[in-house]
This record gives C-alpha cells, structure tokens and sequence, in this order.
C-alpha cells in the first residue's frame, strides 16, 4: 500500500499494524514525524543505524520474541547505508515477514524497481513524500506553519507566514524551533506579527546569510570564506548554515533559468511576493550574473558537505573553506 502524505500515513497507522513500513522522504524532519507516528503506538521497539548493522545481529532482533509484549517494532534507518550483506538479509525476510513484528525502514530515496520497495509494498505500507519544487515547498511550509501555530492557539497570516519562510529558510527543523520562540516571544497575546518575526528569528544571522550570498554570486572568494568562517566561529551549526545558503541557491536558481528561458517577472513575483520593484531587479540581476550553470553545481556541492559533515569526522570550518571555494571559482 502506498501513501504520499503524512496526515494520512498518521492515520492508517492508529487503525492497524503492518508487517513493514517504509518511510522514503528527502525531508528528515517528515521521515522523523512518521517514525513518531509508528513508535506511538509501539511497546517493545529497537532502533538501528543502517550504515553499523550487520545480518546476524539483524536477524537475531527480528526473530528474538519480546518477554513482555506479543508484538515488537524493530526500525532501520538510513537503509541506503547498510552493508551489502544486510541488505540482502533484509530483503531474504521480507520475502515472508513475520506477523508480530512490524520492521520500519527510513531513507531518503529508492529506485523504483528497488526489490525493497516491491517488497514493502505488498506486504506492508509505503510512504513515499516526493520533493517539490521550490516555490511548491515554499508554499506548502508556510502553510505548515500556519498549521503550527493554530495549534498553539495563535494565528499567524499569510503573508506573515510567508516572510518567515523566505527569512528562516525551508529546514524544518529549524522552522519548528523559530515558532516555538515565537510562540513564548507573543507570549498572551493571539497573533504573531511581521515586527516579531524581525525581533527575534534568526536576526543576525540572515541579514548576514544574505550578504554572504552576495559574495558567493559576486564571486568574492576573499569575502565569503571571511563571512561562512564568522557565522561558524559564532556558534552556528554549519547544517543550519548549509541550510540557508542552499535556500539562497535555491531561489537564485529559480531566478536566473526562469529569465533565461525567457519567462517574466510576473511569474516570479507570483513565486516570491515579497520580490518586487528594486528587491526583484537586484535579485534578478545577481542571479543571472552567477547564472543557472553555476547554481545547479552549487546545490550539488552544498549537498556534498552537508553529507561529509554528518558522516565523517572532519573540520567543519575545513568543510565550509572548500564549499566557499568552489561556489565562487
């Protein structure tokens, strides 16, 4: 059974168990919330990284009964790390997986002809998000965080919300923690206002993000590795760094291929409304100086160091002075 949203995955998990559940998203905060959905109904629940498990210690788990429960919950995450060992042991017990365990599998993709996915597929529940476009993902987080803020009994606008995004940036994760200081920043009163999101969400650090991208697109190598060296010396973590600056490349890559395939301001303006007059020709200007060649290598790099900073033990500032470089060459 597949499903692509996390509402409705929520849902179908209160009503049954399932012998398998695969949870693909590039997103880890959704794959996290539909972990939580599965571990709020579980008991006797184990939790394994996908890059340090080996078979034998898989399969032990898996056909080891729980003392004191009838049924357990066994979770892999990152299965596009495990060794290839492991990953042919899954796959043997997913041929015929057994009833009282439920197995939950993460990752941030699959093949569609993935014997894994096939497998899950038929004998369980696939949750499959798929990645949007920016100003799709900008569209859909800040009703997220419309959402968010409902449920703390606060209100927050539409073009409010929207700001947020385009201030913060689309991490999730950080997004949920802005909100939370909002909430306690508003503290009794309802609405939550542009002014407060100036105060107090990310103040410093984005209006220095934005001269940082001003230095990446104007190829100032000098003035980049000084601003990225500045914010990491401050105390930011570098994948919340990552995070924005991949936003910024993001929305420059929007601009610069929608202007060279010769699409018009109108449908940028409608993609980013807070971009018009002066702020839109400025933007469109950067953007198509670094051109849409550079921003699609960008993206690839950023990608890059976000995953060397998560799995391998080296200088975070090393990481950022090389990504600086490549951005501006």
């Amino acid at each position: 059974m597949k499903i692509t949203q996390l509402q409705p995955f929520k849902e179908h998990t209160k009503k049954t168990r399932v012998p398998v559940y695969l949870l693909i998203s590039k997103d880890l905060y959704d794959r996290e919330e539909a972990l939580k959905y599965i571990l709020d109904i579980s008991r006797a629940i184990t939790i394994f990284e996908g890059e340090r498990l080996y078979p034998q210690i898989l399969l032990q788990e898996i056909e080891t009964l729980s003392f004191l429960e009838e049924h357990k919950t066994v979770v892999i995450k990152d299965i596009e790390k495990l060794p290839a060992q492991t990953s042919t042991a899954l796959k043997e017990y997913l041929e015929s997986p057994a009833d009282t365990v439920s197995v939950v599998l993460t990752t941030c993709s699959l093949p569609s002809n993935s014997k894994i996915l096939k497998l899950s597929d038929k004998h369980g529940i696939v949750l499959n998000i798929a990645d949007m476009k920016l100003w799709e993902k900008k569209k859909y987080l800040a009703s997220w965080v419309r959402d968010i803020v409902k449920k703390e009994n606060k209100t927050i606008d539409v073009a409010t919300s929207t700001r947020m995004i385009d201030r913060i940036g689309i991490d999730k994760h950080i997004l949920r923690n802005e909100i939370d200081k909002l909430i306690c920043y508003v503290d009794t009163r309802n609405t939550i206002k542009a002014q407060d999101i100036e105060d107090i969400c990310c103040t410093t650090n984005t209006e220095t993000i934005w001269q940082w991208r001003d230095a990446i697109f104007s190829r100032n190598t000098s003035a980049a590795l000084r601003i990225g060296k500045k914010m990491l010396e401050s105390g930011s973590a570098i994948q919340g760094l990552l995070a924005q600056l991949r936003t910024q490349l993001q929305t420059g890559y929007y601009l610069s291929s929608t202007i060279e395939t010769g699409g018009t301001r109108d449908s940028i303006t409608k993609a980013f409304p807070y971009m018009r007059g002066n702020i839109l020709e400025r933007n469109i200007s950067s953007s198509s100086s670094y051109g849409s060649n550079s921003f699609r290598k960008g993206l690839i790099a950023i990608h890059n160091t976000d995953l060397k900073s998560k799995t391998i033990d080296v200088s975070h500032e090393l990481l950022l002075e090389t990504l600086m470089i490549k951005l501006t060459r």
